[in-house]
């Protein structure tokens, strides 16, 4: 498995697996509807915002309907000779806090088929990477209570559990953990 940039010829597989995260029961609280509706409605400026290390793209519309400033980011694809998951890394520049709205550095999701292959603690590994390029000296990482295997994944770059807090209002109901990866 690697990690690859986006292209053009990525997007009818990406969109194919975006519809079978969308299908996914265990994922229906990830926001992944935008993603399509963004890949469909103007394919070029969403493969150009995968790579956005200034911050200069359209605002983020949050779970609520409100926009925040996009900050500078970084997404990747898990491939293996298709696309199985997509990750993503953001900062703030010259700072290591995030704004309230943003929940944690580094944000990824595999398809359902393709867990249980290392693949994310791999993908993780080579982000933290790109995270030490822009100098940060760790990366905060966010899960679900309940998401046992994430949190897995977190343990084996390194990660510490932080704490257990609400989610934003932003972002709805429920609680909301906190990891650290120190690089």
């Amino acid at each position: 498995m690697e990690l690859i940039r986006l292209e053009e010829k990525h997007l009818p597989e990406f969109l194919a697996a975006i519809k079978l995260v969308m299908a996914d029961a265990d994922m229906l609280h990830m926001d992944v509807d935008k993603l399509y509706e963004e890949a469909v409605s103007d394919p070029e400026r969403f493969i150009r915002e995968q790579d956005d290390p200034l911050g200069l793209g359209a605002d983020i519309e949050m779970p609520d309907g409100t926009f925040v400033k996009r900050l500078p980011s970084i997404v990747r694809h898990m491939w293996d000779g298709e696309i199985c998951g997509r990750i993503g890394f953001r900062w703030s520049p010259g700072t290591t806090n995030l704004p309230p709205t943003c929940l944690g550095h580094i944000g990824y999701w595999i398809l359902p088929h393709k867990r249980r292959k290392g693949y994310a603690s791999k993908a993780l590994n080579l982000m933290l990477d790109e995270a030490r390029k822009v100098g940060l000296p760790f990366v905060d990482l966010t899960t679900d209570p309940e998401n046992i295997s994430s949190q897995g994944v977190i343990k084996k770059n390194g990660g510490e559990f932080l704490k257990q807090v609400p989610l934003p209002p932003q972002h709805g109901k429920g609680e909301i953990m906190y990891w650290r990866i120190k690089l």
